[in-house]
């Protein structure tokens, strides 16, 4: 058999979210002299001293109020 061309059928999906970890690594630095330690400040954060991020809280209250979702009630 010879080829004489292709036919090319696409299908949309939808992965459901994706989780990830962001790490923030800052190094720390002593003085020569034993005076004090150095360490590079932590971006703003949403929540201070909190996990989630901004990603994480926007699809929770998308979720809760736009999509009428209860966390709960929602685990896939």
């Amino acid at each position: 058999m010879v080829c004489i061309g292709k036919e090319i059928t696409e299908e949309l999906e939808c992965e459901p979210a994706k989780f990830y970890i962001k790490r923030y690594i800052r190094y720390k630095y002593a003085a020569k002299n034993g005076n004090g330690v150095s360490i590079a400040e932590l971006p703003e954060r949403v929540i201070d001293k909190g996990i989630p991020g901004a990603g994480l809280l926007a699809m929770i209250l998308t979720d809760k109020y736009q999509d009428h979702c209860v966390p709960r009630k929602c685990a896939a």
